[in-house]
């Protein structure tokens, strides 16, 4: 026999078996007992904070507003109004009718005191369909949206172009701040 071999029957094998079996016992015991310190969860992702808004749209009637339920984005006083207006030019997602003309743009917002600002592009009035009724929802539907959900502002003053109009479409004067309208609310 030579030397060096390892007779027949050692234990080695057995042991070193043995050895591995314990020590991953070990780490699995470790593992279970500490692992979310070791290995922290990641963190949930933080919930994009909404605020829920009311944008006025016509009724399909047409006689009245109504409104309908919206989610935007939590953000200062300018970036929310912003939100709602953008919400009123892209029109009602249900049932109800579009009241600002198509092709409007929101060109800016200043907010002084409890006054808002707000200043359209020119396709507000030259995209208009006239009409006392079609002037009434297009010019209430945005106070109303914007002086229903922000308490702070008590009145809107529409702007085309940075310009104060007279009229929109001939009929309602817009040439001052406007306060809401709540009996052409249904």
């Amino acid at each position: 026999m030579a030397k060096g071999r390892a007779k027949k029957g050692s234990p080695f094998p057995l042991t070193a078996v043995a050895v591995a079996a314990i020590a991953f016992l070990l780490l699995l015991l470790l593992f279970v007992r500490y692992g979310d310190k070791i290995f922290p969860p990641p963190l949930p992702e933080r919930a994009k904070a909404e605020k829920e808004v009311l944008l006025y749209f016509t009724d399909s009637e047409g006689g009245l507003l109504k409104a309908e339920r919206r989610s935007i984005g939590k953000g200062d006083l300018v970036t929310e109004v912003s939100a709602v207006i953008d919400g009123l030019i892209a029109g009602p997602e249900g049932k109800l009718l579009p009241t600002l003309p198509e092709g409007t743009l929101l060109l800016n917002i200043e907010v002084q005191g409890d006054v808002a600002y707000i200043d359209l592009s020119r396709n507000f009035k030259d995209n208009h369909p006239g009409g006392t009724s079609s002037e009434l929802h297009t010019v209430y539907s945005l106070v109303n949206t914007i002086t229903v959900n922000f308490s702070r502002i008590k009145e809107v003053q529409i702007l085309i172009e940075g310009r104060r109009l007279k009229t929109l479409a001939g009929h309602i004067d817009i040439n001052y701040p406007l306060t809401p309208e709540r009996k052409m609310v249904q």
